[in-house]
């Protein structure tokens, strides 16, 4: 988890979830505001998660940075291929 100043971890977690993203200033802290929400999944039924929650929440993780990279990642590649040239 990334180690941001405490006075932004209270900024950030005064924000509603859904705007949260457009109040983090860098990557470290969507890292640690993404990190929040998977940790409050964890602990949602007591302070003992396991194994089998831990990895839903990296498959959560995994399956949104797939469809990040499909919905956002790749057409920005391809407009740029277009742009500028391929590589290959």
């Amino acid at each position: 988890m990334p180690y941001i100043r405490e006075v932004r971890r209270v900024d950030l977690a005064a924000q509603p979830l859904i705007s949260a993203g457009q109040h983090c200033m860098s990557p470290g802290e969507l890292n640690w505001m993404l990190t929040n929400v998977a940790l409050s999944y964890l602990y949602r039924n007591g302070p003992d998660p396991d194994y089998a929650r831990m990895s839903e929440a990296m498959g959560a993780f995994t399956c949104a940075a797939q469809e990040f990279y499909r919905r956002v990642m790749a057409p920005y590649e391809d407009e740029k291929k277009e742009e500028n040239g391929d590589v290959y």
